[in-house]
């Protein structure tokens, strides 16, 4: 198992070739500002104490769906980082490497750069397509300068797996030494072998040993998501797809705008984009059964109330790179990024804008992707792919060099990189309410087997009933002085035991 911590996704390469003077970003911001002004936010900043009425209306919820366990409460505590807050407590004791909880996302993505390694589900990250489809995902994308390997690419001839797995394994042993993986072989290795996966024959002996769902397109037609399921397909599709699917929106231009945007500064915009599109259907829902727009969206805003928020451009960690004369500029260029992007949504979905101005305040905007880099946890699912070539290296002989006719040609046209796992980023209900230690009593781990981008958290020693959980949000191998230079970024000063232990008071 993985084990994951919040961290900072902001590369701040893209920062320093875009830093703009502060009188233009100011110029640039009015609009942002004014309108922005116009809605009060402050109601959904504020988190919800443990004795409201949203407050125990939503951790019951959780229980009732099974998300938080009978054996574990959520209540306000002075935990032992000297802030007070709401913390997970146990209710039983606990055993050293108990699993404690199991958590599905409230939202997750994959990140944008690995869209061109992975076909994963949309929804839920598992790998789908099945591995014919892994492979010309991932081939088709990788390829230098080959046609995209329709049939006419190859004078309209239909090319045959075996003929083309054999002819190319006989190649590859050739006695001058040649190997697919020469420069002067890739094209042509890739354009084979995409043409005859695109013809639809089975390629991969043992193929049915790695199972994966079919792939699902999106219900309104758009080439940005995909799903392993029915069932998935829906979820996001009721949940936040419906009003983000460019296929859909009324400004479909300016959707892709922001999505492209995204996708070459921060994809974290993208996940917060999923957060406000939830919170919009959300309300809407709320508003049809009775509610005022304003009771509504604090309705709908709930799951995301508790998570503890600070603005992005101010709570993420300074880069090594940037020096601190610089620092100002840094911010001030990561709020214009934000900005610009709340922007692009803005005008993408503007009946939405209109009704709930709060939803799409720069102040909210900013919130949200800083409660990400407080809260969030990396997601890391093993490739399918890199699982299957092990597996036919593993084989006994003489089916592994039969089975190898057939893949290695394959393995060789692949980039070095055939084994990326799907990543992406994620944030929980329950896990986003654990405190930090310096001592930690649990860990959050990614599960490897089971394909979805579920948290696990796992004791580290015996909890007592009643102990409050906690985890570990940098690293622990730190001194002192540097652990709570690290945790000043998400904006408090540890006194745990193991603080106190190595500097007293």
């Amino acid at each position: 198992m993985l084990c994951a911590f919040p961290g900072s996704r902001f590369p701040a390469s893209n920062v320093h070739g875009c830093i703009q003077s502060r009188d233009m970003f100011r110029e640039a911001s009015t609009m942002s500002n004014a309108q922005g002004s116009m809605a009060d936010v402050q109601p959904l900043l504020r988190v919800p104490d443990a004795s409201s009425e949203s407050f125990r209306r939503y951790f019951e919820g959780l229980r009732s769906r099974g998300v938080l366990p009978e054996h574990l409460s959520v209540r306000n505590c002075g935990s032992d980082t000297c802030t007070s807050g709401k913390g997970i407590f146990s209710q039983v004791d606990l055993e050293k490497d108990a699993l404690i909880l199991r958590e599905k996302p409230l939202v997750t993505m994959q990140h944008a750069e690995n869209k061109w390694h992975c076909l994963v589900c949309s929804h839920c990250l598992r790998f789908v397509g099945g591995l014919e489809a892994q492979l010309l995902h991932r081939l088709d994308r990788a390829k230098d300068g080959a046609c995209r390997g329709s049939s006419s690419a190859n004078g309209g001839n239909q090319v045959t797996c075996d003929e083309v797995g054999h002819a190319m394994y006989a190649h590859s042993t050739h006695p001058d030494g040649l190997m697919f993986g020469d420069a002067e072989l890739t094209s042509f290795l890739r354009l084979q072998i995409l043409l005859a996966l695109k013809n639809g024959s089975k390629l991969l002996p043992h193929r049915e040993e790695f199972p994966m769902p079919a792939l699902i397109p999106c219900p309104g037609g758009c080439d940005e998501a995909q799903y392993c399921s029915q069932q998935c397909a829906q979820e996001a599709w009721e949940g936040y797809h419906s009003i983000l699917c460019v296929s859909q929106v009324a400004n479909p231009s300016k959707m892709i705008e922001f999505y492209a945007h995204a996708d070459e500064t921060n994809d974290i915009f993208n996940l917060a984009a999923l957060v406000v599109a939830k919170t919009v259907l959300a309300a809407t829902k709320y508003a049809k059964e009775g509610a005022s727009d304003e009771e509504a969206v604090g309705r709908a805003w709930e799951p995301f109330s508790m998570g503890w928020k600070a603005l992005w451009w101010e709570s993420v960690g300074l880069p090594d790179d940037v020096p601190i004369s610089e620092e100002e500029d840094f911010r001030n260029q990561l709020q214009k990024l934000a900005e610009d992007s709340l922007e692009m949504l803005r005008h993408a979905l503007e009946e939405p804008a209109v009704r709930f101005p709060a939803l799409f305040t720069l102040e909210l905007w900013g919130n949200i992707i800083g409660m990400f880099e407080l809260n969030n946890l990396d997601v890391s699912i093993p490739s399918p792919v890199e699982d299957y070539f092990l597996f036919i290296d593993e084989l006994e002989e003489p089916e592994r060099s039969k089975a190898m006719q057939i893949t290695q040609p394959m393995l060789d046209a692949l980039d070095k990189a055939y084994d990326e796992p799907c990543s992406g980023s994620a944030f929980y209900a329950v896990h986003s309410c654990l405190n930090h230690s310096c001592d930690p009593n649990t860990a959050a781990l990614l599960p490897e087997n089971d394909g979805e981008a579920q948290a696990i958290i796992q004791c580290l020693k015996p909890i007592a009933k009643g102990e409050e959980l906690t985890i570990s949000y940098i690293d622990l191998d730190a001194g002192w002085e540097e652990r709570q230079e690290m945790l000043a970024d998400y904006g408090f000063h540890c006194c745990c035991n193991r603080c106190q232990d190595e500097h007293p008071p």
